[in-house]
């Protein structure tokens, strides 16, 4: 359907437009949105927050003019529309994000742990917040400093909203 199509360009366009500097604009499926290209603070280059709690989170994103990102939006920036399984192209590369080491690095410090879609950092360094919830619980993706292998664009866990973990983030979408 040409109109479409055409209707579908000019929304990606006015999204592109619309989002911050700071965010990358994405699709997850028809809808457009804007997320953060790091973890929270969004800063490259600093450390991300960790041992935040998800009432926290979402706190924080609201105050920014944001929102906590839905588990399929984090999922199409990690696996640039499910082209990737990692938040790379390739398999499993320990050197390529912070998947097994001691501890949370600084944001972007491994350029190569992108998704090809300006997004850093979606697997490994941090679990992060989504704002799904199911069957009483709320959902933390991606994979910490020591997942490993498991570290995926598809890597899932239940939390209670109360934890506070130290390998627990977020960021942010709009």
């Amino acid at each position: 359907d040409p109109a479409g199509l055409v209707s579908r360009l000019v929304r990606k366009v006015q999204v592109y437009k619309d989002c911050p500097k700071d965010m990358v604009s994405l699709f997850d499926g028809d809808r457009a949105f804007c997320i953060d290209r790091y973890e929270f603070p969004n800063l490259k280059g600093e450390m991300p927050a960790a041992g935040v709690s998800w009432v926290e989170a979402v706190m924080k994103c609201r105050s920014s003019g944001k929102e906590l990102c839905s588990y399929s939006e984090w999922k199409a920036a990690c696996s640039n529309s499910g082209r990737n399984e990692y938040a790379y192209e390739g398999t499993y590369d320990e050197e390529l994000c912070n998947t097994a080491s001691e501890g949370i690095e600084k944001s972007g410090k491994r350029k190569e742990c992108g998704s090809g879609t300006g997004v850093y950092d979606l697997t490994g360094n941090l679990w992060e917040w989504v704002s799904d919830r199911e069957s009483g619980y709320n959902k933390i993706a991606g994979g910490d400093y020591t997942y490993g292998k498991n570290a995926k664009c598809d890597a899932v866990f239940p939390e209670l909203l109360s934890n506070r973990g130290k390998s627990v983030g977020f960021r942010c979408c709009k």
